[in-house]
Formats: structure tokens, sequence, C-alpha cells
């Protein structure tokens, strides 16, 4: 993979993209975005609105919004993506609620229910990255036969087995004979691959990203751990 942030296609480049009502690229632009932050905007539009109705009705409202060219004032000077999305939803959260109360689901919505505090969203953004790291190395298991999704997977799934048994399970799944010995050697390979495949889901979402802002960002989702080797291997080659 290659290191160097400059070529990374930011999703800050897709939102604009996005908004290029001129561009032949704007519908796949739009897709994209869609593919990669509608699960974090669902699950935050359910916290907040603790109705699967009324968070349904948001997003798509949403999918209006991007589908129509409504971000195309989106400035990526003033923060990542993540901020720019929470700062939409939580508007669209507060422009619901108001208007709650003269639609059909005023009755089923707690009145009682605040409109989320800005680091609300922090926990369903970091669940999307780390989702689609998982997505991205089975996807790299499938391309390389090697099968690091499966080994480390089943260690999540199964933190109390030991490397023998986890090794078995493992050789099940992905109908490759794996001994004791060899998962562990698979199974630390494959937490370094999700971990920079992780490290450039973060980095994805920033605008012209250099160490600095990625650390920080890292730091913010409380990712920094799960990718700290991959940084400080990466950190030299980032600015390259």
């Amino acid at each position: 993979m290659d290191t160097r942030l400059s070529k990374i296609d930011t999703l800050w480049s897709v939102v604009q993209r996005a908004n290029d009502a001129d561009s032949p690229d704007a519908r796949t632009a739009q897709q994209k975005l869609w593919t990669m932050y509608s699960g974090a905007a669902k699950r935050y539009l359910l916290a907040a609105l603790r109705n699967e109705d009324a968070a349904d009705e948001v997003m798509q409202e949403l999918g209006v919004k991007l589908s129509s060219n409504a971000f195309r004032n989106a400035d990526p000077n003033k923060g990542s993506f993540r901020v720019f999305l929470k700062t939409c939803l939580f508007r669209m959260v507060a422009d619901f609620r108001r208007k709650s109360v003269r639609n059909r689901l005023r009755h089923e919505i707690k009145e009682e229910i605040e409109v989320p505090e800005d680091g609300e969203f922090m926990e369903p953004w970091r669940e999307e990255l780390l989702t689609h790291a998982w997505i991205k190395l089975e996807a790299f298991q499938d391309d390389t036969e090697k099968p690091w999704h499966t080994v480390l997977r089943v260690k999540i799934d199964q933190p109390e087995m030991d490397s023998g048994q986890l090794a078995e399970l493992a050789s099940q799944k992905s109908g490759k004979e794996i001994s004791s010995g060899n998962y562990r050697v698979l199974l630390h390979r494959a937490r370094e691959k999700f971990a920079e495949l992780l490290l450039f889901q973060v980095a994805d979402s920033l605008n012209s990203p250099n160490a600095d802002m990625l650390e920080e960002e890292l730091a913010e989702l409380q990712l920094l751990e799960i990718c700290r080797t991959s940084f400080d291997s990466m950190k030299s080659s980032l600015e390259a």
C-alpha cells in the first residue's frame, strides 16, 4: 500500500466531486459518500431520536441534500469530514425536533430527549471506521488468499480460546490447515494489516492530512493505541 497521504483520495475530494453539477463523476461520488457515512449517520440519528421512523425520515432528507448539491459550500479548511457531518446531523436533528410537534411522529418521540451534544457523534463514527476496516481486511484476504481476516475475527469473537483452539477454528473457517505456531504469526500480521487499513480510513476523512493532524484525529477517536505501531512505522513517509 502506498503510504503517502498525498495519494489518498480523501472524503473531502469526493465531497467536491459529489457537489459539482458539471462533473460526470458526481453520481458515483455521491454514492461513495453515502456508502461511507450512512451507517454512522443512521446510528447517530437513532440515538438522538430514539425512533426508527424519525431516523429514517431524517436519513431521507440527508440523501436529498446529498443528491441536490446542498453541501457545495462545505469548507474542508474548517475541520475533518467527521466534524462537518456531525454538524450537519446535529442541525438536522434540531430542525426535526422543532417540526415534530406538527408531524405524525409527534406522539412517538420522547420529548424529554435533548438534541445530542457534539461529542455524541464520536462513537458512531468510530464504529463506522472500524466496520470499513474489517470490510477492507476481508477484501484483502479475498484478493491475496491470506487468511488474515479469519484469524483476527476468530480471536475477537473467541477471546477465551488459546492459540491451539483458535488455530483449529481458523482452519475450519478458512479451509486452510493452520498450526498453532503459524496462527500466532498470522495473527500478528493480521493485526498489523488491520491497523494499517484503519489508519488510512481515518486519514481518508481529513483534508490534506499531515502526521500531526492524523495523530490528533486518532487520539480523539481513541484509535491511536490500535494504530500506534502502524502510525509510527509510517510517520517518516507520511509527508513524502
